[in-house]
């Protein structure tokens, strides 16, 4: 197979390839996505400034990814390494050709510091592509590494809650044959914005170690002593700085089932940012009576229910209180208090104080509670389901009342059971006028698993407008897949929230007996 269409600028015009000199360095970049390209147009940007880096040419998996479309939009010199191409020789011999082409033009000898950079590029460099490149390759992992090892490490970081994460530069070596395990020549670990307003979203945390992460490239880059440094084995650091190993691997669907026993209400919410750019939505799962002659049989069956927005926090009673008293109590600072707006937040408000009742709030996690305004002459329905969830574990006034938390969704994508159409979209008011009051008297009651107490509570409460309509399916395989089955020992990874020393090229020594300044 010829690779001559691996190129998507020709050879036959000299003047736009770049001269070689060897007071310069010499990058060729690997990159694909939009984490990358801004390392890409950092490097245009010193190149036109300083006379220190000259980009070669770029490497990219396609020209519809963020790198390929700049490469094309600004006439950059670059090579396609299809995902689909299974033959590494191929991609190695126009590599290798275009090295072996410009130093021809130039009339040069083999350029004195060739050197690979490799940002999010998702292909696996093979020893013999390593080789060409006399100044070594090193990779920018937007990590603590060893800890998420992977293409996923900003979901990760995300999904587990972590306080800290980190920029990783370390040099690829030809010996080794899994991704993310080279040496580390650069390490400095950085705290998350706190905002207790919002939560992240993986291209948002890109964006936020977006100027670390260049400025770690520009620190290895411009090292006098890159080729000879001896970079620090990840497994000292994890030993030293007692930094868990763990994977970020490729999220697949099945990630999005909730589980209302094991995850909070902010757990959910942080998940449903988390996930956004995935393929994972989340759903959960109910046993339901679809048609009358099911209703007859007593044949149940379950329906499918995927959150079509972003589901609410019912703020707790005792927060705003804590808040008015000028606290500055460490847990509650942190607490995620978001502000949805004055009309939104009245909802939330009237139905925190109704949520957290004795009667509504011993109902178990998956719980569906509908609620009727006591501020509304009408007592219109409010217009959310409530679903109760595991308590916030970050929240103190919770944990010490041992109750649920709440999450307030306004509408699903319903998948019927048996159902050859796609998803319905309904509100939370259609789903309870067009399925829950037609069968209560078939839905599971919870007083028989509550004190005798709370029973007379849910007698009282339903003068007040509280509807409890059964329970969603928890599967208790969901958090545990996500947070525990990337460890062989299938132990739940815990958030990561310790700063660790800096490593950086100056720390590090060119003999074999290598130390780490701390």
């Amino acid at each position: 197979m010829s690779s001559s269409y691996l190129f998507k600028v020709p050879f036959a015009c000299p003047s736009q390839f770049p001269i070689f000199t060897r007071s310069i360095i010499s990058v060729v970049f690997f990159g694909s996505d939009y984490y990358s390209l801004p390392h890409l147009r950092a490097l245009e940007e010193h190149q036109s400034q300083h006379k220190d880096i000259q980009l070669l040419f770029v490497v990219t998996t396609s020209d519809k990814t963020p790198v390929g479309y700049h490469c094309i939009q600004n006439k950059i010199d670059h090579v396609i390494w299809p995902r689909t191409l299974t033959n590494n020789s191929i991609i190695i011999n126009a590599v290798s050709q275009r090295i072996d082409k410009l130093q021809s033009i130039n009339s040069l000898d083999k350029p004195e510091k060739l050197l690979g950079v490799i940002v999010s590029f998702g292909r696996f460099l093979p020893s013999s592509l390593l080789s060409l490149f006399n100044h070594g390759c090193f990779n920018i992992h937007p990590s603590l590494l060893p800890r998420w090892k992977g293409s996923n490490p900003l979901l990760y970081t995300l999904l587990t809650n972590d306080k800290v994460t980190g920029i990783t530069l370390f040099r690829l070596n030809p010996m080794h044959t899994t991704f993310d395990s080279g040496s580390v020549l650069y390490q400095k670990s950085i705290r998350l914005p706190c905002n207790k307003n919002t939560m992240l979203t993986p291209n948002q945390l890109a964006t936020y170690l977006m100027p670390h992460s260049i400025n770690a490239m520009f620190e290895v880059i411009l090292y006098p002593n890159l080729p000879h440094l001896v970079g620090v084995d990840q497994s000292v650091i994890s030993a030293k700085f007692q930094l868990p190993i763990s994977y970020a691997r490729k999220p697949q669907p099945y990630m999005g089932l909730i589980n209302w026993q094991e995850q909070s209400a902010e757990d959910i919410i942080r998940y449903w940012h988390a996930f956004q750019g995935t393929c994972v939505n989340l759903y959960t799962e109910l046993c339901l009576l679809n048609t009358v002659q099911e209703e007859k049989e007593n044949n149940s069956l379950v329906a499918n229910f995927r959150l079509s927005e972003c589901p609410l926090l019912v703020p707790h009673i005792g927060r705003a209180s804590n808040n008015n008293n000028g606290q500055n109590n460490a847990e509650v600072a942190d607490i995620y208090c978001p502000n949805y707006g004055s009309k939104i937040m009245d909802y939330l408000n009237e139905a925190s104080i109704l949520l957290h009742q004795p009667y509504p709030s011993s109902l178990p996690p998956g719980s569906i509670v509908y609620l009727r305004s006591q501020k509304d002459k009408k007592h219109h329905l409010i217009p959310y389901a409530f679903i109760a969830c595991k308590p916030n574990n970050s929240s103190p006034i919770i944990k010490q009342n041992n109750s649920v938390s709440w999450l307030a969704v306004k509408s699903f994508l319903v998948k019927w059971p048996n159902s050859s159409t796609n998803s319905r979209h309904l509100t939370a008011i259609d789903l309870y006028n067009g399925y829950f009051l037609k069968y209560i008297h078939l839905l599971p009651s919870a007083s028989s698993t509550l004190k005798v107490s709370v029973v007379n509570e849910e007698r009282n409460s339903r003068q007040f407008g509280v509807r409890y309509f059964g329970e969603f399916w928890s599967n208790s395989s969901s958090t545990s897949s996500i947070l525990s089955g990337n460890n062989n020992d299938n132990t739940l990874i815990k958030p990561w929230n310790e700063l660790t020393p800096t490593i950086l090229p100056s720390d590090l020594q060119s003999s074999s007996d290598m130390s780490i300044v701390v």
